[in-house]
């Protein structure tokens, strides 16, 4: 699967296609990224092992709140592409639950940062990213996971 293939049609579905189809394309351009960030190597086996621990495999869900904890932990070593792999994977994952209307209102947004991700990363956007991100730690400690021990540990100096 290519994904700046994959980017190239959601962004003309986007620009004039049925709400069926964007959907259904959004839901394809968001398991793109999954894999790609699954494959990249952007945090050590041993962490990704931990971030693991007690979700499923086979469920989305679950990986998507793994690939959003694995871009944070890239962003918080200083990997800055990993900060556009983040605002692409946030400007598309929840287009599945809107409204034909709020699709209109969101594309233009949604095509600037697919076209041009760099020009979304501000502070203020990853300070949001970073919140979301949060509330999935929150749930590694309530298991008392050593991955949600070190990242608390991590972010400690970093309020959001």
């Amino acid at each position: 699967m290519d994904t700046k293939e994959e980017e190239r049609t959601f962004i003309q579905l986007l620009r004039s296609g049925p709400e069926d189809q964007i959907k259904r394309h959004a839901a394809t351009l968001l398991a793109a990224y999954v894999v790609d960030i699954e494959k990249s190597g952007l945090v050590p086996e041993n962490v990704r092992a931990d971030m693991w621990k007690g979700l499923d495999r086979t469920k989305m869900e679950d990986r998507l709140q793994v690939c959003k904890v694995t871009l944070e932990w890239a962003i918080a070593a200083g990997k800055y592409q990993a900060k556009e792999q983040l605002v692409k994977l946030h400007a598309i994952a929840h287009l599945g639950q809107y409204t034909t209307q709020e699709i209109q209102a969101q594309a233009p947004k949604v095509i600037t940062v697919l076209e041009d991700p760099a020009k979304a990363v501000t502070e203020e956007s990853l300070k949001e990213r970073m919140r979301q991100v949060w509330k999935f730690l929150e749930r590694l400690a309530i298991f008392d996971l050593p991955l949600g021990r070190a990242i608390a540990e991590l972010v400690k100096g970093h309020p959001v």
